[in-house]
């Protein structure tokens, strides 16, 4: 009886709001109209990297400044003030503990295998900063959640073994959807123990550039010559990050014959100490990179320009050089290798498979995510073989064979997440190889294998991107990620199932909503 009187009662409330809603609005002539309608003729659309168009009138107000500008220095200066005030944090007496997903890895678009020790590998997430390893990836932790930029891009070792870490990723140059401005290059000396900021890199002080570092070489017989690909160019230290100066770019009243004042795609650097550069979709290249006019214009063979570029050299032979290049359409339009180092090219042997030879073959997707996806790699010991990646995963020697699969089950030996950004082969053992994608990481040990077996290195890997989250009253959670679906986590169950998260639903997550008034539904 209770219950209907509670019901009738809510029924007649809501009935009285709504007459009284309709005649506010009668009276007052007024007619809902989406806010994207309003402003159709105000900002213009764009596709993400999955091929959803977005207005980019969204995008700017969620994070626009006041003047209605999205201001990347301005970004900057907030980040540190919040660093300077972390301090105070600690006076409200906050206690912060880690509730997963423990078993779902985020965006990585870097990991380094330590050269003298093949269990210890750093990875680089786009969301959640620098991680560590002691296991060869069976389980990871993070460098340090309260350091300063967690947009972590790459990561290097120099011959002596110091650690470069750079931060930082734009929309320009990988076709994401959003500007996450990175705070410079941070450099270890000690093993990855601890990592400082190089003030010479420090985006507040010493300019935009820094904001977006995407690739870090060093000259392989002196490991204070440093070489950063950024947002805005191609910089170069010769003592170990202290100074920079501008290469491959005008100097002075003489000019030089490359310019390249935007963003660096690639680098690659020999064990010959020559560089070769991936800028503007084309391929570059100098036996002399610091000095600053001494680059020139691969072609011969290789197109000029693309959309973006990858580049790789085989370890074993540095005439061996491959290029993965997309068209302005996000879809492969060429991979081209070079035995000359990289006088002459042609196009890579056997072609690409058709559809109609492979009609599975969609190394891009439907939408051509070449600008945001796509990774090549040889085969330290086997110069006539190579990775390739972007959403699906081939490896090409004497045929392009699909050696992977993106929809797989997770444990089932086949299964490497869509979106590959990086491959790195361990540096003791070339069978081992490891893979960064929008699901964190993954690893095969039997590379070379006609069947490689692949496992999701992902325990304790907090690096998921959450678009958001919503919880019940007894503590669950849902969560909408990017590229990870809508997970759910339960942390009343025992041990590592407290943090674990089950899937609901596959692709790209997003706001996240559960119901408190009947909880025996969820």
């Amino acid at each position: 009886m209770k219950t209907k009187v509670l019901l009738g009662s809510l029924f007649v409330a809501l009935t009285g709001a709504t007459y009284v809603s309709y005649q506010l609005l009668k009276s007052n002539e007024v007619a809902y109209v989406p806010r994207l309608t309003q402003e159709a003729d105000k900002f213009e659309s764009f596709e993400d990297e999955k091929g959803i168009t977005v207005d980019e009138d969204v995008f700017r107000e969620l994070r626009a400044m006041p003047n209605g500008e999205v201001d990347l220095s301005e970004i900057v200066k907030a980040k540190k003030q919040v660093q300077q005030r972390l301090s105070k944090r600690s006076s409200l007496g906050l206690d912060w503990q880690f509730m997963g997903p423990s078993n779902i890895g985020g965006r990585t678009r870097s990991i380094l295998v330590d050269k003298d020790n093949s269990n210890r590998v750093y990875a680089a997430a786009i969301s959640g900063g620098l991680w560590i390893s002691d296991d060869a990836g069976g389980s990871w932790e993070p460098y340090d959640d309260n350091m300063d930029n967690l947009i972590a891009s790459c990561i290097a070792q120099a011959p002596n073994g110091d650690l470069y870490l750079g931060t930082g990723n734009t929309f320009e140059t990988y076709g994401g959807t959003a500007n996450m401005p990175g705070g410079g290059i941070y450099k270890s000396t000690d093993g990855g123990e601890t990592f400082n900021k190089l003030t010479s890199t420090d985006p507040e002080t010493e300019g935009s550039q820094w904001e977006e570092i995407n690739n870090i070489v060093f000259n392989p017989d002196n490991s204070d010559e440093v070489y950063a690909g950024t947002g805005s160019g191609l910089y170069v230290s010769t003592d170990g990050g202290t100074t920079w100066s501008q290469t491959m770019t005008l100097n002075g009243s003489s000019g030089c014959n490359v310019y390249a004042p935007s963003a660096i795609h690639d680098l690659e650097m020999t064990a010959d100490g020559k560089l070769y550069v991936g800028y503007n979709g084309g391929a570059y290249s100098s036996e002399t990179p610091s000095d600053e006019c001494s680059f020139t214009q691969i072609s011969n063979g290789l197109p000029t320009s693309s959309s973006r570029i990858d580049l790789t050299v085989c370890e074993n032979d540095p005439n061996y050089v491959y290029a993965l290049m997309v068209n302005s359409s996000g879809q492969l339009s060429g991979v081209y290798k070079s035995e000359d180092a990289g006088s002459s090219w042609s196009d890579i042997d056997p072609a690409p498979p058709s559809t109609n030879i492979d009609t599975l073959f969609n190394l891009f997707g439907d939408n051509g995510q070449g600008r945001y996806d796509m990774a090549i790699e040889v085969f330290p010991n086997d110069c006539e073989k190579v990775m390739i990646g972007g959403v699906q995963l081939y490896r090409v020697a004497n045929s392009w064979a699909r050696v992977a699969e993106n929809f797989a089950f997770t444990y089932g030996g086949l299964y490497v997440h869509s979106d590959k950004h990086y491959f790195e082969f361990d540096p003791n053992n070339p069978n081992t190889l490891y893979v960064g994608s929008d699901g964190g990481v993954g690893k095969t040990t039997n590379a070379s294998a006609d069947q490689p077996t692949w496992t999701d290195n992902n325990r304790d890997y907090g690096t998921t991107q959450l678009y958001g989250i919503a919880f019940s009253t007894d503590g669950r959670l849902i969560g909408g990620t990017q590229d990870n679906g809508s997970f759910y986590i339960d942390p009343s169950l025992p041990g590592q199932s407290a943090t674990d998260a089950t899937e609901l639903l596959s692709g790209d997550g997003f706001d996240c909503e559960i119901s408190n008034i009947d909880l025996l539904a969820f």
